[in-house]
């Protein structure tokens, strides 16, 4: 490769991808190593608050101040865990393990730690990383309680855990919540000095299993980011989403069904190239939008080998390694099929922020995104939009055909372009970033701004 090729290319997905992708001796030879040297010490752009532990996994049971059933008629059981597969914080030699059986009825257990702390003047985040990876129910309820008088008054955040297969690298789930968004009982205040956290696990009925707890966080902040995506190669992805975003700075990614290219009202080879070289990505989506857990596993290596040819011989390679699944459907077999073919990144529908701090993500293979189509309304996905500030995550939307009069499963015109305003205000005045989903994955590792795609 020539210097003048290698350096258009560096130009489009930076140095320190480019040397992951070519020998070390061609930067060498090119000139081009005290320019990446350069550019791998950049500031990261992810971390902005790394935040202070609030409690650690690491001190076992003999750590906690309560361990025991919440409610219930089901039985629970707290002990320490020592394998390695089910600790989350490096150097950390122990988690928590939970064990609930709900086969008759719905069951809850208390985790609870004395600490000693005010947060009036902290940040405004806590979080938790949290792993149910046996094959449980869809959710989980958690709930944190902070309280500077056990349990008369407290702040209180609830929500769902999302369960993740039995991969190590999709287990686990970073759960943070905004302190302003915790509800009062008892007129609880900030500036009291707090004494007591409790996690609560709530197990649904006819369910059972373990569920592992490893490090409590507070004050961690990421800067936050927004993506858009686009499935199943509509043409209004080009002539909605492009025509509209780009006007306002703002940049998405397709995901691509090579039986689809060129099809009714679907983008076609022509319209694909305009949107790559305006740095937008072509994601692999599947041939013909078939659920891949519906195949078997020679027609399921056969469709995604099939795909991921097609992007690549058109050079949509930037988002060669990220995937889309059709119809947001996954499971363990389709994961190692995946792997197989040499995918590292897989975006599903689950509905939740990702976070991009406290090491890599905590489902690689599971990303999750917003649908904006006609059910959702534009007050709940500017909610959604909120809600990453507020806890410093990342945002993923993704959208079907956007349409004036839209009819389920698209979106309404009025409703994208008023996602779109709401959001360029924010990346414009540094609020926020967008990234597209390549640039989003390779700053995991590589954490700083990507260069243009110009």
């Amino acid at each position: 490769m020539h210097r003048r090729d290698l350096c258009k290319l560096a130009g489009k997905v930076g140095l320190v991808a480019l040397a992951a992708q070519v020998p070390w001796s061609w930067l060498e030879r090119a000139g081009l190593l005290g320019d990446y040297l350069a550019e791998a010490a950049l500031p990261q752009n992810y971390l902005i608050n790394a935040g202070t532990v609030l409690f650690s996994g690491n001190n076992g049971i003999a750590g906690l101040t309560t361990n025991s059933k919440s409610f219930g008629p089901g039985t629970t059981a707290g002990t320490d865990n020592t394998n390695p597969l089910y600790i989350k914080t490096a150097g950390n030699t122990k988690s928590l393990k939970v064990t609930i059986d709900a086969t008759a009825g719905q069951t809850a257990h208390n985790l609870e730690w004395t600490i000693n702390k005010s947060f009036e003047r902290e940040g405004g985040t806590f979080g938790i990383w949290i792993a149910a990876p046996a094959a449980l129910a869809s959710t989980l309820d958690l709930s944190i309680f902070i309280s500077s008088a056990p349990f008369s008054k407290y702040f209180l955040a609830s929500g769902t855990l999302t369960r993740y297969r039995a991969q190590k690298d999709v287990q686990w789930n970073y759960v943070s919540w905004h302190r302003d968004s915790m509800s009062n009982t008892g007129s609880e205040s900030w500036t009291n000095t707090m004494t007591r956290v409790r996690v609560q696990i709530l197990m649904p009925a006819g369910q059972s299993g373990d569920v592992y707890v490893d490090t409590g966080y507070y004050g961690v902040y990421g800067r936050p980011k927004v993506l858009f995506t686009f499935d199943d190669g509509y043409a209004s992805a080009l002539t909605e989403g492009y025509a509209y975003m780009s006007t306002r700075g703002l940049r998405g990614a397709v995901g691509v069904n090579s039986a689809l290219v060129g099809g009714a009202s679907r983008l076609t080879v022509a319209d694909c190239d305009t949107l790559y070289a305006a740095g937008w990505d072509m994601l692999s989506h599947s041939t013909s939008h078939v659920n891949q857990t519906s195949l078997t596993q020679s027609a399921r290596l056969l469709d995604i080998q099939t795909n991921q040819a097609y992007l690549t011989s058109k050079g949509w390679t930037r988002a060669a390694r990220q995937y889309i699944y059709p119809n947001g459907a996954y499971d363990a077999a389709v994961i190692a099929d995946l792997r197989t073919c040499g995918y590292d990144t897989a975006w599903s529908v689950n509905d939740k922020i990702q976070y991009a701090i406290k090491g890599l993500w905590p489902e690689q293979m599971g990303l999750g995104r917003y649908a904006t189509d006609i059910a959702l309304s534009l007050a709940t996905l500017k909610g959604y939009v909120n809600n990453a500030i507020a806890v410093g995550g990342t945002v993923t939307f993704y959208s079907h055909d956007i349409l004036v009069g839209a009819g389920a499963a698209a979106t309404e015109r009025s409703t994208f372009r008023g996602l779109v305003d709401y959001v360029a205000p924010l990346v414009a005045a540094g609020v926020m970033d967008n990234p597209t989903c390549s640039e989003w994955v390779r700053g995991l590792t590589n954490p700083r701004r990507p260069r243009s795609a110009s």
